[in-house]
């Protein structure tokens, strides 16, 4: 694999599921955001089915870190 670093525009809830899932195959990421610091609160309203499968599938968990 060449050595690639793939930029990801947005921290929610799919930005971060991407960035996870790209870091775990081993591609480096960089996310950027339209916001200048944390939010306080939720952007996601629900979480998907399928996010939840990415996330068990990256043991993205407290339990289990990446």
């Amino acid at each position: 694999m060449t050595d690639r670093l793939v930029l990801i525009v947005g921290a929610g809830p799919t930005g971060l599921v991407l960035a996870l899932w790209l870091t775990k195959l081993g591609v480096r990421v960089r996310i950027i955001d339209k916001t200048a610091e944390p939010g306080t609160t939720s952007r996601a309203v629900a979480v998907q089915a399928r996010t939840l499968e990415l996330y068990r599938q990256v043991r993205a968990n407290a339990s289990n870190p990446l």
